[in-house]
């Protein structure tokens, strides 16, 4: 009984795992056709729009990732493991701990930042999904980011 249980769990986690990277590849097409700063989803002519709407040409990385889900009818669970692994990467490749659910705005929105590079965090998300439920609350010391993506690297 107990085999089963820890079987269908581990079955859980494989999916929430498959429907979070895709979530991330998705949004990759998204900022491809379009990328921008300071707006979830923007019009061909510069107006503000929900991140669904069908007149969207452009999204920050939230708003790509939010079509996505919408795409994909991902999981509340794989969402989270969405926002934790661009956390985890955006603090590893930012240098320092970002809160969750903060990197759109300490990274997608910076002076210089380009969408090549919002495409490379959203790549790198997508490789250390399985790693990113050790993403909590609370203090890191430093270096942990990157530990853990070490971690990811060597299997």
């Amino acid at each position: 009984m107990a085999t089963v249980l820890i079987e269908t769990i581990k079955a859980n986690q494989e999916e929430t795992e498959q429907q979070a990277k895709i979530v991330l590849l998705r949004a990759i097409v998204h900022l491809q056709a379009g990328w921008i700063q300071g707006d979830y989803a923007q019009t061909a002519d510069g107006r503000p729009t929900n991140p669904l709407a069908a007149e969207a040409t452009a999204w920050c990385v939230d708003g790509a990732c939010m079509l996505a889900q919408h795409e994909t009818g991902a999981s509340r669970e794989a969402m989270r493991l969405v926002q934790k692994a661009l956390t985890l990467t955006c603090s590893a490749r930012k240098g320092t701990k970002i809160e969750p659910f903060r990197w759109a705005n300490e990274v997608n929105d910076l002076p210089g930042i380009t969408r090549f590079y919002m495409i490379a965090i959203l790549r790198h998300a997508a490789e250390v999904v399985p790693r990113a439920h050790l993403v909590q609350g609370g203090t890191y010391p430093p270096g942990w980011a990157k530990k853990i993506l070490k971690q990811a690297q060597e299997g």
